[in-house]
């Protein structure tokens, strides 16, 4: 039992460590504090033998995991950055398509067709 919450819990610290370099914003907590408990049940089944070490380093990397998140989101604004060179570019590929919307128009021929308010017939 004691094996497993501990190699449980290394995962989600690992899961965790993977959400810091993720734009998640605080969704990594989840994992961390997922790590924290698991790690507490460790430390306190293996608070009567003697490996106390590793439990300890799991607590202590839970909880700077979950102190740089909090950190992270607080004080680091995440901002999208406006491509304006994209924007130019996709504002003159929109007026060049408008411009061979209207040659085509124009090479349309037109002549058979008798054009009417309601109607459109088609003259033999």
């Amino acid at each position: 039992m004691k094996k497993f919450l501990f190699v449980t819990s290394i995962i989600f610290i690992a899961i965790s460590i993977a959400f810091l370099y993720l734009p998640l914003g605080t969704i990594g907590l989840i994992p961390s504090i997922i790590a924290l408990i698991l790690s507490l049940i460790v430390f306190f089944i293996s608070a009567k033998g003697e490996e106390q070490k590793k439990p300890k380093v799991l607590l202590a990397i839970s909880i700077l995991t979950i102190a740089i998140i909090i950190g992270k989101s607080t004080f680091i604004e995440e901002e999208i950055a406006v491509d304006k060179a994209f924007e130019e570019k996709m504002e003159q590929s929109e007026e060049e398509n408008i411009q061979e919307l209207e040659n085509e128009l124009e090479d349309l021929d037109l002549e058979g067709f008798d054009l009417e308010e309601d109607s459109l017939e088609i003259q033999e």
